[in-house]
Formats: C-alpha cells, sequence, structure tokens
C-alpha cells in the first residue's frame, strides 16, 4: 500500500521478503495487483517461522541484465535500508506495510 493506503498495482508479480534479524531464515511472498501477499518459507504455504523480521521489496528484474523500472524509494530494496519491521507470531498473522513510491527526478 501507498502512505495513503491504497495499492500499488504496479508491484504486481514482484516479491516482498522477510528475512529474520537474528537468524539465516528468509521467507518470501509474491506481490499481487491489490497489494496482498501470501509468505512462505520453503513452499507455498507453508508460512513465515515466528520471530522478527527486517522486510524488503527487491526491485523486480525483467530478465537477468534488466531491473524493472523503480517504483518505490530505493530504501525499501535493501534489508539493511528498509525500515520495514514484522514480528510474527506463532498463530495467523496479517501485515499491511505502507511504503513511499519513487520521486519523480530521484533515481
Amino acid at each position: 500500500m501507498d502512505k495513503q493506503g491504497r495499492p500499488i498495482p504496479e508491484l504486481e508479480g514482484w516479491q516482498i521478503v522477510f528475512s529474520l534479524e537474528d537468524g539465516i531464515t528468509s521467507s518470501e511472498g509474491e506481490i499481487r495487483a491489490d497489494g496482498t501477499f501470501e509468505a512462505f518459507t520453503f513452499r507455498p504455504r507453508d508460512g513465515v517461522p515466528p520471530g522478527t523480521y527486517r522486510v524488503y521489496i527487491p526491485r523486480r528484474y525483467l530478465d537477468p541484465e534488466r531491473a524493472a523500472p523503480p517504483v518505490l524509494d530505493p530504501m525499501y530494496e535493501h534489508p539493511e535500508t528498509s525500515p520495514l519491521r514484522a514480528t510474527v507470531e506463532p498463530k495467523p498473522n496479517y501485515f499491511e506495510f505502507q511504503v513511499e513510491r519513487i520521486r519523480l527526478g530521484r533515481r
């Protein structure tokens, strides 16, 4: 969702990644046009292990050498710079992240 709570349809097909802060586990999910996603670790529908995660949205690649045009502020592309965090509990979890679109003239 953008900062106004609206889905960002351009993110359809991009990945959202949950990287465990105190470990090596990571989980990911594919973002749908309506902004929803379902994250998994080893296989679809297995969920995300409990813990505290850095969450980031790496830029999608159109092919091995061509990145998609930027949609979000670049800070969301890497776990080291993304301000997004999530604490996953051992129960069904729901997360809604609000992100900033890239500002015109900034790459």
